[in-house]
């Protein structure tokens, strides 16, 4: 679990991350998503239907908590291997 905050963290200070649904389903950069489990349901199928090659993750709202949203994406490659591969 730290490591993941670390990665998200990496993501942060190295700007390579995306807030909020709309943002997210705009990008085209998005490598991995992560989002609360408590998001909509309806929102979730949008995601899911704009990003179909992107891999969601469910992420507690603890995890969240300091990222300020619902669902957050990674646009870098190699911290969104790092994560999937620590979850």
């Amino acid at each position: 679990m730290n490591k993941i905050k670390s990665y998200v963290g990496f993501a942060k200070k190295s700007r390579k991350i995306i807030y909020g649904a709309d943002n997210i389903m705009s990008s085209k950069t998005c490598k991995l998503i992560l989002a609360s489990e408590n998001l909509a349901q309806n929102t979730l199928n949008k995601l899911k239907s704009k990003n179909v090659n992107i891999q969601i993750l469910p992420a507690s709202e603890f995890e969240l908590l300091d990222l300020n949203g619902l669902v957050v994406a990674i646009t870098d490659e190699s911290l969104a291997n790092a994560i999937k591969n620590n979850i």
